[in-house]
């Protein structure tokens, strides 16, 4: 076994160990495993365990991946793996210590404000329509988005519930069941904004996975079919601000409005918190997701 295979393994299993959801776990091993390539890319190729990781190992990593691009927020994100891995590994002090704070790395200060804008309803028109003729299964997906407020991957994944929801709409019902390519697998009862819309939306997808064998995009694997619906968006010039999430933005405020208007006496607090479940952030953070998705 290779060194640089040994400090993978031993990076990548305290990730795993460090607990949380399914997606947390992969994405820690993902940011560790980056790490440990660029630490032997750069010659230390002495490196072979977690408890070898030191200061100039972490400056250097943050230094080039500011290079490349990478955000504050990020980097934020990719030294919570990193500390939270060497803690694991009995370097507390070292993962606490000012040397590799945000600040000491110079990523301190990011905002948490959303980094996107609620597409507007005609430009969704416009974007949809040119998915539609590169792959109507890309389109029916990202319909799907704007109705309902999903994520990239419960829109793919939700060729298993669409029936459900056919049904659950004909029927009056307010919300529809999220089960599949949920963060962290939590299901999640999603407010319907506008019936007709919904259902047309619906309808239109169970009519292409009807024709493309059950999926939405004819790839033969969740991560292919994800990757192909984001790069058919790219293609559509749905990218930055207006990339996918943008959509889950419009529904949010729409969701938003439609709550403020109709149900005036369940207040601002209380209306921030169902469109907060609404989007699988739970009932505790209405003001995340009034700072977010409604700035």
């Amino acid at each position: 076994m290779s060194r640089l295979t040994e400090l993978k393994t031993d990076l990548s299993s305290a990730a795993y160990q460090v607990g949380g959801s399914k997606g947390s776990r992969q994405t820690r091993i993902e940011h560790v495993r980056d790490l440990a390539n660029f630490i032997h890319a750069r010659g230390w190729v002495h490196v072979r365990e977690t408890a070898q990781v030191t200061e100039k190992h972490i400056h250097a990593y943050i230094a080039q991946a500011k290079e490349r691009g990478l955000s504050s927020r990020t980097l934020q994100n990719r030294m919570a793996s990193v500390r939270g891995v060497l803690a694991y590994r009995g370097k507390s002090n070292f993962a606490q210590s000012g040397r590799i704070s945000n600040k000491a790395l110079g990523i301190a200060g990011a905002s948490r404000d959303g980094t996107k804008t609620a597409v507007s309803p005609s430009r969704a028109n416009e974007i949809e329509e040119a998915l539609a003729a590169k792959d109507v299964g890309a389109a029916a997906a990202y319909a799907l988005q704007r109705e309902l407020g999903l994520r990239s991957q419960e829109a793919v994944m939700s060729v298993k519930s669409l029936k459900a929801w056919q049904q659950a709409i004909e029927r009056g019902r307010s919300t529809v069941a999220v089960i599949h390519g949920t963060k962290g697998g939590r299901l999640r009862n999603t407010l319907i904004v506008d019936r007709e819309k919904s259902l047309q939306a619906v309808q239109n997808a169970l009519k292409i996975a009807r024709s493309r064998g059950g999926k939405l995009l004819d790839k033969n694997d969740l991560k292919s079919a994800v990757t192909s619906f984001q790069y058919f968006l790219r293609a559509c010039g749905a990218k930055g601000i207006e990339a996918s999430h943008s959509a889950r933005y419009a529904y949010a405020r729409a969701l938003y409005d439609k709550l403020m208007t109709e149900t005036p006496e369940l207040g601002r607090k209380e209306t921030l918190s169902l469109v907060s479940m609404s989007l699988g952030h739970g009932d505790g953070r209405g003001t995340y997701v009034e700072k977010v998705y409604l700035r």
